[in-house]
């Protein structure tokens, strides 16, 4: 296959900020030229400008190769501490606040896990709750939701099979954690269906207005902007600014912070992680 040209370069970049609103920077031509020649490969596509030509005529398959090509689906159980003891220190009080709110309804404790991958973030809550609910029998796992989130139909996929490698399980987990919710077979791991039914998923481009999601209370956003330019990095965060209320939070990446994209959130811890509350 031909190397591919500043031509098609800025048009295939051009077309994945439209499709994704993911920003692919001169620095990362290389690897984005590698991981495109092998899905052209993949495809018995003979050029570049054949893949552009065939995202141009709507070919939905390829679209989704162009997306994939720019992101990173690594991720693992409990990675980085922290983020997980926040919840799991905030949970009653959290609930406290949900039942005084509700007053007649069963509470809801909403969390959004954005760039959610294979489904590791947002399981990993799940069973943080069902630890919780152990020493908490007045509630259910009714009284709580948690979404996941990707721009990847086919890695959502996956996040709902829940089978997992030693590798994707990570080494964050404790061996007793691992025992308790995982069924170990053919050097597999499957996620007990209890945890599964806690987390839904859903496709969606982070180019579009989140706030649509609804209201969340709590909201995971780790290592998901850096992919996008300025202006689409502060449209996210106004629209998850809307869906916060005053005592939820956002959990954003260990080297990722607000200061230079908004005023809408104030830090209110800084142990590894960055989590902000929003300024009302």
């Amino acid at each position: 296959m031909k190397e591919l040209t500043e031509r098609e370069f800025n048009l295939l970049r051009d077309k994945l900020l439209e499709l994704s609103g993911i920003d692919v920077s001169a620095e990362k031509k290389y690897l984005f030229t590698t991981r495109l020649e092998k899905f052209c490969q993949d495809e018995e596509l003979l050029s570049f400008s054949e893949f552009y030509s065939e995202i141009s005529n709507g070919n939905s398959k390829i679209k989704q190769k162009l997306i994939e090509s720019m992101t990173t689906h690594e991720s693992s159980f409990f990675r980085d501490k922290y983020p997980y003891e926040l919840v799991r220190e905030n949970l009653t009080n959290l609930m406290e606040i949900k039942q005084k709110e509700s007053r007649f309804y069963p509470p809801k404790l909403k969390i959004l896990s954005a760039g959610c991958s294979k489904g590791q973030e947002p399981y990993s809550l799940a069973i943080i709750i069902k630890e919780w609910l152990e020493n908490n029998p007045q509630f259910n796992k009714e009284n709580f939701t948690i979404l996941g989130t990707d721009i990847s139909g086919k890695i959502l996929n996956e996040a709902k099979n829940a089978i997992y490698s030693e590798l994707e399980l990570g080494a964050h987990i404790s061996p007793s954690l691992k025992r308790k919710y995982f069924t170990k077979k053919n050097n597999l791991y499957y996620l007990n269906q209890d945890v599964c039914s806690l987390v839904r998923f859903k496709e969606i481009n982070f180019s579009q207005d989140l706030s649509a999601l609804g209201k969340f209370d709590i909201v995971f956003l780790r290592n998901v902007i850096i992919y996008f330019p300025l202006e689409i990095k502060k449209n996210i965060l106004k629209s998850i600014h809307r869906m916060l209320p005053g005592y939820g939070f956002l959990v954003m990446g260990s080297s990722e912070n607000t200061y230079t994209l908004t005023n809408d959130f104030r830090i209110i811890n800084n142990s590894g992680n960055i989590y902000f509350s929003p300024v009302c």
